[in-house]
């Protein structure tokens, strides 16, 4: 699993940030991607429309205690009604050797940025002693396959 991690960590990246102020504030927009005009089966979006994104962010440290303090804050914000209203797709939850990935795919870019930079999301994670997304180091790729279909 780990290997495939780190081929996806070791892709072209859109930007990396670390302890920026506003998170994503400063990472260049990408080009437009657009989908195949090719349907698939199952549903996709329309012709024509923008590639969702991927985000990884990395928080590193003591991953039992990232892990305890992950599962507290999932639990809160599903209790909140989740993160869908905000534009996440797919979420995903890995741990390495000291450190906590936390993979989602997002309608776009834009929705990363507005949901990992506001104030109400980083005091959701501080209330339960998940780190503030400042301290991770986030990648943002534009998606180019994902299965199943969304």
């Amino acid at each position: 699993m780990m290997r495939g991690l780190a081929a996806i960590l070791c892709a072209p990246a859109l930007s990396v940030a670390r302890g920026t102020q506003e998170v994503g504030a400063d990472m260049p927009r990408s080009r437009t991607a657009q989908l195949a005009d090719k349907p698939r089966e199952g549903g996709s979006r329309p012709k024509g429309q923008t590639v969702v994104a991927m985000l990884i962010a990395k928080f590193q440290g003591d991953v039992q205690e990232l892990t305890a303090a992950y599962d507290r804050a999932h639990a809160l914000i599903m209790s909140r009604g989740g993160a869908v209203p905000s534009g996440e797709l797919r979420h995903q939850c890995a741990t390495g050797r000291d450190s906590l990935y936390i993979i989602r795919v997002w309608e776009s870019e834009d929705h990363i940025r507005r949901r990992w930079s506001s104030d109400e999301f980083k005091q959701t994670l501080g209330s339960v002693g998940f780190p503030s997304p400042e301290q991770a180091e986030m990648t943002i790729l534009p998606l180019h396959a994902i299965e199943p279909p969304l």
